[in-house]
């Protein structure tokens, strides 16, 4: 089966992926409704997720690790998209937090 061929505006020929093809097109025993969906959506916002354990930090390398971590993913987070404000707030209250700052 060879893939179709589509000419593009400049006349040349480009080959187009294949496209899946359904096997079944029988509807399914139970339908659902947009609206069956949508009170779903809503039902597992509501629905209380558990709070991740507190950190307890009990040497100075915990503390260094975790604030390596830390910076790290601020800083990512920067590289990604540097002229996000909040993120650059978020990191200076870290640090700020941290109580390193140097004058």
């Amino acid at each position: 089966m060879d893939k179709p061929e589509v000419t593009d505006a400049q006349g040349q020929k480009n080959k187009r992926a294949k496209v899946a093809k359904v096997k079944n097109k029988m509807p399914a025993p139970i339908q659902i409704t947009a609206e069956q969906l949508l009170r779903e959506a809503k039902e597992r916002e509501l629905e209380v997720t558990p709070t991740p354990p507190q950190q307890k930090i009990t040497s100075l390398a915990e503390l260094r690790d975790f604030q390596l971590r830390k910076r790290k993913d601020y800083e990512d987070n920067i590289r990604k998209n540097r002229l996000a404000i909040q993120n650059w707030i978020k990191y200076a209250k870290f640090e700020e937090s941290q109580g390193e700052l140097q004058s």
